[in-house]
């Protein structure tokens, strides 16, 4: 994004300073990194005032207070993932309404995976006259003596142990964790 003549500046905001220090470069004049708690929403709105999105690339445990914040700042949101509380539907979709109101995008899931994934997908599909299924496989080998994780370990074990929503003739379906072979 730095890199982008169109794009001023970009505020990266972490509880903890020195590490997102450690992984954010302020090499170019145009980042810069604040001190900031995701669940206190007044205090992202003071932040967020006058940008023109929020990228959300917390835990989604806070989706519903920055997407808030993002209609309070009016700025356009994205972020990686839903919580998925029920194990069906994703929690930022009750503010479609509130963000079309406002004209604003509120894009959701957009991670590596679901996000990425089901983008190459529909686009594929969308090359086909018809398309009876569409099979995604990740998969992430690690040998190490101990667990390492590439994003939230909360996330990733809660992914892990969720039933996995499939859509099978028509309809929606819970299959038990790794049951089957292919999804």
């Amino acid at each position: 994004l730095a890199q982008e003549k169109s794009v001023s500046e970009i505020v990266c905001a972490s509880r903890n300073l020195k590490r997102a220090r450690e992984f954010i470069s302020t090499k170019s004049h145009k980042v810069h990194v604040h001190k900031l708690d995701a669940s206190q929403q007044s205090d992202v709105v003071k932040l967020a005032k006058n940008f023109d999105l929020i990228i959300n690339s917390s835990t989604p445990r806070y989706n519903e207070i920055l997407m808030q914040a993002a209609l309070k700042a009016h700025c356009d949101y994205q972020d990686l993932a839903s919580y998925f509380i029920d194990h069906r539907h994703a929690e930022q979709l009750s503010f479609h309404k509130q963000f079309q109101r406002e004209r604003l995008v509120g894009l959701i899931n957009t991670g590596g995976a679901p996000g990425v994934t089901n983008i190459l997908a529909r686009d594929g599909a969308d090359r086909f006259d018809s398309v009876s299924d569409v099979k995604i496989r990740l998969f992430e080998d690690q040998k190490a003596r101990e667990m390492i994780f590439s994003w939230s370990p909360e996330t990733t074990l809660k992914d892990l142990t969720s039933s996995p929503l499939l859509y099978r003739n028509g309809r929606f379906v819970h299959a038990k964790p790794f049951s089957e072979p292919e999804n």
